[in-house]
């Protein structure tokens, strides 16, 4: 499986971790503010979608914090982009009458 490394906010990718999260994620290297990670697409899709779902609780102060990493690591891997054969896309749907709009990954066929 391809695998692709990315410069991340490291508040955001340890609470990811410290979750259980990211079982396939093999960090490299590690600062006090980013980490370099290398993730095949399940570990960027869940890291992608965990961070769109953080960056959702911005408006609540207990999780600010953690919001605007989570914001930092989701511009990360939308600008790097997920490994060779997928690509990243946001959608909007209606789920019991509400709009949902989401982010995720889909392979390219060709």
């Amino acid at each position: 499986m391809n695998t692709k490394t990315y410069r991340l906010a490291r508040t955001f990718s340890q609470d990811h971790w410290d979750r259980d999260c990211g079982d396939t994620d093999n960090v490299l290297r590690a600062t006090d503010r980013l980490v370099w990670v290398e993730m095949d697409v399940d570990g960027y899709r869940d890291m992608l979608t965990d961070a769109d779902y953080y960056w959702d609780l911005r408006g609540e102060m207990e999780m600010a914090e953690l919001a605007r990493s989570a914001k930092c690591v989701l511009d990360a891997l939308v600008k790097a982009g997920p490994p060779e054969g997928y690509a990243v896309e946001r959608y909007e749907e209606r789920v019991n009458g509400r709009l949902h709009r989401g982010i995720r990954v889909v392979e390219v066929t060709a």
